[in-house]
């Protein structure tokens, strides 16, 4: 395991934190070997939960220009589904600064849509609930996100297609930046 990656310690007094730390570290597993362990480790993660008064969860946030913090909002540690939509969702906004950069700017509707999709994609095959999560990406509010169910339709929810489209997209910003 990576020292460029840690789960908030303090987190390991509640009920379920092995199920917790299991799926998590999975799913960073899972995008280490779709976009490789040499980019992620660029930046440092670090994972953290918030139920209550900790602001908006779940949220990707840039703290001292430095690292990434990841903060979940997991009401019970054994929800495997709810631990992989919501971390795989904000894996892709981390993998997005680890390909871009840590100063990129902020997610807009497009990187939302695509880290929507992303989410949706680890569901698939992995989850007696499928259908619901995809209505459930389908019907939100926010247009971002919503827009995710699209792009996962698109790409079969296939996690390597999604990736493809992602370094594809990546690729292309860049050449048009510099």
């Amino acid at each position: 395991m990576s020292n460029k990656f840690e789960i908030n310690g303090n987190l390991y007094e509640y009920q379920d934190i092995e199920i917790f730390e299991k799926t998590i570290c999975e799913i960073r597993t899972r995008f280490q070997s779709l976009f490789g362990e040499e980019v992620l480790d660029r930046l440092p993660l670090y994972v953290d939960n918030s139920t209550k008064g900790g602001g908006y969860t779940p949220i990707t946030d840039v703290v001292l220009h430095q690292h990434i913090t990841i903060k979940l909002c997991i009401g019970d540690f054994s929800d495997v589904e709810e631990i992989t939509y919501q971390f795989a969702h904000e894996m892709c906004h981390f993998t997005y600064r680890c390909l871009l950069g840590i100063n990129k700017k902020n997610a807009d509707i497009y990187e939302e849509s695509i880290c929507s999709a992303m989410a949706l994609c680890f569901l698939n095959g992995n989850c007696r609930n499928f259908s619901s999560w995809c209505k459930h990406v389908r019907t939100r509010k926010y247009e971002g996100y919503r827009k995710g169910y699209d792009i996962a339709f698109e790409c079969n929810f296939d996690t390597h297609k999604l990736r493809d489209k992602i370094l594809m997209e990546l690729d292309r910003y860049q050449k048009i930046a510099f």
